[in-house]
C-alpha cells in the first residue's frame, strides 16, 4: 500500500489536486456512471454527486430524480451515446478544468458537453476545432460536426469551404464526404468556382465510390453514384467548349439532357424556355466594396510623409446578414514589405476574428491589398463591428473623401468613428 504523507493525502494539495486524487482513487464516491451498452461493453466511472451537480445543471436534475426514487442506493447514471474516453475527458474537465482534447475525441467530447450543458467546455471544443481548420481537415470536420445536431461549427466549416473552395474540392478529404454533405456543398450558391471544376470534383468523388465498391467507373455508374447531386451541377453555366469536352461525348447525361443544355447555351435570345432539371442561375460571387474615391500618401501633421504605427479602427454595420471574407488595406508607396495586424471585434468588445503578423509584399500600387480572414465571419445585420488594423513597415497610401454609407450588391454599409483608433481615423 502506498505510504500516505504526514497529515494525510490531502497535505500540500490544491483544491484541484484534491479533486483529481479523489476522482482517480474513488475516495468517498457516491454515484456511478455506466458508460456503453450491455450487449457490447460497459465501462464504469465512479464520481461524486456534489462535484457533478456543481458543474452541470443536467447532472443536478438527473441526480435529484435518482435521489427521490432510490434514496438508499448509490445512483447509477447510464450513458449510452458517449464513448468512455470522452466521458473520462469530461470528468477531468468537471473536476480539474483539464482540457484533454485531441482530434480523435473532440467531437465526442463536444456532443457530451452539449448534452450536459457544459457551456465552457463546448466553447473549448469549438476553439480547438476552429484553430485546427485546414483544407485537408475541413471535410472530415464537417462530416463529424453534422452528427452533433444544431452545432454552429457546421456553418464554420461551410464558411471555410466557401472561402477555400478550389483547394477543398481538390483535396483528398472531399472524395470521402457522404452523399448528404456533398449535396450540401455542391448545391450552395457560395461555391464561387467555374462550373467545370465543380463537375471535375464531383466526378472524382463518384470515381472513389466506384473504386470502393469494386465497380468500373463508367459514365453510367458515375451518374448512378451521383444520384440527385447531378442536378446541382450547373451545366448550363459551363463554357460550351468545356461542356463538349467533358460531357458531350460521354453518357453521363442523356441525349435529351445534353440537347437542352446546348440549347440554353447557344440560344441567341437568352436561356432556353424549356423547363430544365438543371439549375442555370449563377452562383453568388464575392462582392468587393470600395469606400474611398481618392487615394493619397499618408502625411504627418507637419506635412511630411508618415509611417503608420498606431492602431487604426472604424465601426461599421450592415443592413443584411453577410459573410465577410476579408478586409482591404492600402500598401506601401514604394516597393517593399509591410507587416499587418488585423482584428475584427463585435459590439465593441468581443473579438470574432484575428489575423496577426501578416506580410504583404507591396509593389507601389494604389489599389488596396485584400487580406483574407483566417475563417470567413458571418456578420449579423444592424450589429456594430469594429475593424482594427496596425500597419508597420513604411509610408503607406491613405484613402480620402470616404463615404459614410455605401450600398453594394443590395447591402448597405454604414461607417462611424471608433474609440479604439489611436490616430483619429475619420469617416471621410
Amino acid at each position: 500500500m502506498e505510504k500516505q504523507p504526514e497529515g494525510g493525502w490531502q497535505s500540500n494539495k490544491t483544491v484541484i489536486e484534491c479533486n483529481r486524487y479523489m476522482l482517480q482513487n474513488r475516495v468517498s464516491t457516491d454515484v456511478c456512471l455506466e458508460v456503453g451498452k450491455p450487449e457490447t461493453k460497459v465501462t464504469l466511472f465512479f464520481a461524486h454527486q456534489y462535484v457533478l451537480i456543481s458543474r452541470s445543471p443536467v447532472f443536478e436534475e438527473l441526480l435529484s430524480h435518482e435521489k427521490q426514487e432510490k434514496a438508499d442506493i448509490m445512483p447509477i447514471l447510464k450513458i449510452t451515446d458517449i464513448p468512455p474516453d470522452a466521458v473520462e475527458a469530461i470528468l477531468k474537465y468537471i473536476y480539474c478544468d483539464d482540457l484533454a482534447i485531441h482530434h480523435l475525441t473532440v467531437f465526442d467530447i463536444l456532443r457530451g458537453a452539449k448534452k450536459l450543458n457544459l457551456t465552457s467546455l463546448v466553447k473549448a471544443c469549438h476553439d480547438y476545432l476552429e484553430s485546427h481548420l485546414s483544407v485537408n481537415k475541413v471535410c472530415d470536420f464537417l462530416e463529424k460536426a453534422s452528427d452533433v445536431a444544431g452545432d454552429p461549427f457546421i456553418m464554420q466549416c461551410m464558411y471555410y469551404i466557401w472561402h477555400h473552395a478550389k483547394d477543398v474540392l481538390e483535396s483528398k478529404g472531399f472524395t470521402l464526404l457522404s452523399e448528404a454533405m456533398l449535396m450540401a456543398i455542391v448545391s450552395s450558391d457560395y461555391i464561387v468556382l467555374p462550373e467545370k471544376l465543380i463537375l471535375k470534383a464531383c466526378l472524382r468523388w463518384a470515381e472513389k465510390r466506384c473504386t470502393d465498391a469494386n465497380v468500373v467507373p463508367t459514365p453510367e455508374m458515375l451518374r448512378n453514384c451521383l444520384g440527385e447531386i447531378i442536378y446541382e451541377i450547373r451545366f448550363p453555366l459551363m463554357e460550351p467548349k468545356d461542356f463538349a469536352n467533358m460531357v458531350g461525348h460521354s453518357d453521363l447525361l442523356t441525349t435529351e439532357e445534353k440537347s437542352d443544355i446546348y440549347t440554353h447555351m447557344l440560344a441567341s435570345n437568352g436561356p432556353s424556355t424549356h423547363k430544365s432539371l438543371f439549375k442555370s442561375s449563377p452562383r453568388t460571387p464575392k462582392s468587393v466594396m470600395t469606400r474611398f474615391p481618392v487615394v493619397m500618401k499618408r502625411m504627418t501633421a507637419e506635412g511630411g510623409e508618415g509611417e503608420g504605427t498606431a492602431d487604426e479602427a472604424i465601426v461599421f454595420t450592415v443592413d443584411h446578414d453577410i459573410l465577410l471574407c476579408g478586409i482591404g488595406v492600402y500598401g506601401a508607396v514604394t516597393p517593399g514589405r509591410i507587416q499587418v495586424h488585423l482584428q475584427l471585434i463585435a459590439n465593441g468588445t468581443v473579438p470574432v476574428s484575428l489575423a496577426s503578423d501578416l506580410t504583404i509584399d507591396c509593389d507601389g500600387q494604389r489599389d488596396p491589398y485584400e487580406l483574407s480572414l483566417p475563417v470567413p465571419v458571418y456578420l449579423t445585420k444592424r450589429q456594430p463591428y469594429t475593424v482594427v488594423v496596425n500597419i508597420r513597415g513604411g509610408t503607406t497610401y491613405n484613402g480620402y473623401r470616404g463615404n459614410g454609407n455605401i450600398t453594394n450588391d443590395g447591402v448597405t454599409f454604414t461607417f462611424s468613428k471608433s474609440e479604439l483608433s489611436d490616430n483619429d481615423t475619420v469617416i471621410t
